[in-house]
């Protein structure tokens, strides 16, 4: 699968992953855990970043315009909060491909 196709794919799966975010138990853990975590399995699997930022950032742009259509408020905050979420699993993302070139030997 090409990269456009697998950004097309993460921007549709974030809006599958954005209303989760309306279930208050999962709301912290979805949005503090979730993308470090994608992000970390992504890098670990060769999955390349921006397929992964852009399953977060969509997954809170649905998250903003939901709250935009039902309760007209925190708009903002979830603009911002799909930002940090798309930061969050570059984060992830990084570490996993740090610690993994230094544990590779140099020359192979």
């Amino acid at each position: 699968m090409n990269t456009r196709n697998q950004i097309i794919l993460a921007a549709a799966l974030g809006q599958l992953v954005g209303p989760l975010g309306y279930v208050e138990p999962l709301f912290i853990p979805l949005i503090l855990v979730g993308p470090p975590v994608v992000g970390a399995v992504a890098a670990s699997r060769g999955i390349r970043l921006a397929p992964v930022a852009v399953l977060w950032l969509s997954a809170g742009l649905n998250m903003a315009w939901m709250d935009w259509v039902i309760a007209r408020e925190d708009v903002m905050f979830h603009l911002v909060l799909a930002v940090v979420m798309a930061l969050l699993a570059a984060a992830g993302y990084g570490v996993v491909r740090l610690f993994s070139r230094r544990r590779t030997p140099a020359g192979v």
